[in-house]
């Protein structure tokens, strides 16, 4: 990485000596001026950039509601996904899957949207909003439909004039090969808010459907990056520094995923002085569990001297599901063993 200093031999040194001694000569009084300089400013107080500290900032992070992909996708076998989620592009519609001795065509699976079942979920999770006032919060959430709906149902019966969404495609979920429920359109703010109207249209009452599509449609912004619609894997994100960028008074409600979830736990688990940030009392990690979707996962964040520490505060809304990798999708489970392995080879 860096270039090697070439040796110089002695003799060489002392040949030139005279050389750096005339060269030098004409400055000896500047010389002479900058060491009288620094020695009388040796018992004077040195004057240090002041430590870095952020107050501390609360984070949620809802995993979204049931998706087609919880539901169907990951109940089929591991080839019947590859069939999928490697199908050119030009022929993703023309192709289907089996699933339970049903054939689905794996267009449906595109960005999954909510079941019925997820549909509750994402309602389920208003029981977080009880007790709370929205416009205390910044409110943000992943461009992918399952994730936005979830946000969006959980909302239903509060006031919404004056709440702002802001899509951002750092909360994505994240892959580690190409998934069909991961992928992305090119135009993300037409195809999220068209599924958005379709929600409001079927699940908000006919008094709050107006104000509703108001709402997505005038308050949602997007913070989009055409070079991460296809990035895969933890470290295509640095989720301590977006949290740093994201730090304000306000706590931050994020309603994403659980692929985003666990790698939030393991880049943090990760960092100095967070050790035990994900630990579970029987010694298992938390990031290698799969959360229950419609969990709210709660944790808080500050920086001291630029040291970014983190509290795990655990579940306010259900939590997660068992962890022994049986109902983790494929792959979670390897991914966690091998995390587990490089941090005892490291002895991180």
């Amino acid at each position: 990485m860096y270039g090697s200093i070439p040796s110089v031999p002695i003799q060489k040194i002392k040949q030139d000596r005279s050389i750096i001694h005339t060269c030098f000569v004409p400055g000896s009084l500047l010389v002479l001026a900058m060491y009288l300089l620094l020695w009388s400013g040796q018992n004077s107080k040195a004057h240090l950039p002041a430590p870095v500290f952020l107050k501390s900032q609360e984070v949620y992070i809802l995993r979204h509601g049931e998706s087609e992909a919880n539901r169907y996708l990951e109940k089929s076998g591991t080839l019947q996904q590859l069939h999928c989620d490697y199908a050119p592009e030009d022929f993703v519609a023309l192709r289907t899957i089996v699933i339970e001795d049903q054939s689905y065509p794996c267009q449906r699976f595109l960005d999954a949207v909510l079941t019925d079942n997820g549909i509750n979920d994402a309602i389920t999770a208003s029981e977080f909003w009880e007790d709370k006032n929205p416009e205390d919060f910044i409110l943000m959430t992943s461009p992918h439909r399952r994730s936005a709906a979830t946000l969006l149902l959980s909302l239903r019966e509060k006031d919404l004039s004056n709440l702002r969404v802001t899509v951002d495609i750092r909360l994505r979920e994240i892959a580690y090969h190409k998934e069909m429920d991961c992928e992305l359109p090119e135009d993300i703010p037409s195809h999220l808010k068209t599924y958005l109207i379709s929600i409001i249209d079927n699940h908000f009452s006919n008094d709050k459907k107006i104000k509703a599509k108001h709402f997505v449609l005038n308050r949602w912004s997007f913070s989009l990056d055409s070079t991460l619609h296809h990035e895969q894997g933890c470290y295509s994100q640095n989720y301590v520094h977006l949290f740093k960028s994201l730090h304000a008074s306000k706590p931050l409600f994020i309603s994403a995923h659980s692929g985003m979830m666990r790698c939030i736990m393991n880049q943090i688990g990760d960092t100095f002085g967070n050790h035990e940030f994900d630990a579970m009392d029987n010694g298992q990690r938390l990031r290698c569990c799969l959360p229950d979707n419609g969990s709210i996962w709660h944790f808080r964040w500050q920086l001291e001297q630029m040291q970014f520490l983190a509290k795990n505060k655990g579940y306010d809304l259900k939590a997660y599901t068992q962890c022994d990798g049986a109902h983790a999708p494929a792959g979670v489970w390897q991914i966690c063993q091998a995390w587990d392995k490089i941090r005892k080879e490291n002895d991180l």
